[in-house]
């Protein structure tokens, strides 16, 4: 009979970290995106975070800096152009890419160096406190409810990407 801990104790400990990562996105006809991002942190003390958007190839695609969080909360809204960003489809459609969202929080707001040779930005930051890391994509979708024609009722399909998908079954009981 084992008794007590059988696997490795960590103790953690933390000034501020991060709770909660809300990303929404609303993607229009033309395929343009706003991206809003709530986030919310354990301790309502003075942090700054930072917004990475990356595709998982690595390819920068935006961030935003500095964004300050006063009462355990922060919000951030970007926007893509048509185009921006790949659309993700069902399988048989067309490709699935995944984009990687990171969140940083640290105590303090750094010094910002302009673009380096690489193209990259380089920011001098406070300490890290914690790192959040999020999957996503991007897509448009929508249940089409049209009137149908010759009788009552209404059609009842799914659109992707401006794409008419038929998912056809049953449920039997």
């Amino acid at each position: 009979m084992t008794i007590g801990p059988w696997k490795p104790i960590e103790l953690q400990v933390y000034d501020n970290k991060i709770v909660d990562v809300d990303i929404r996105s609303e993607v229009s006809e033309s395929f343009g995106v706003n991206l809003t991002v709530g986030l919310t942190f354990s301790d309502k003390k003075r942090c700054f975070a930072t917004f990475i958007l990356e595709e998982t190839t690595g390819t920068f695609r935006a961030a935003t800096y500095y964004i300050a969080a006063r009462s355990g909360q922060a919000k951030v809204s970007l926007q893509f152009d048509p185009g921006d960003l790949k659309m993700w489809y069902p399988v048989g459609y067309g490709d699935q890419p995944l984009y990687i969202a990171t969140v940083e929080l640290r105590d303090e707001v750094g010094r910002f160096y302009p673009i380096d040779t690489e193209g990259v930005n380089d920011i001098q930051h406070g300490k890290l406190l914690d790192v959040r890391t999020e999957r996503l994509a991007f897509r448009r979708a929508r249940v089409v409810q049209e009137k149908l024609i010759d009788q009552d009722g209404l059609t009842f399909l799914f659109e992707i990407n401006n794409i008419r998908i038929f998912c056809g079954g049953r449920l039997m009981f």
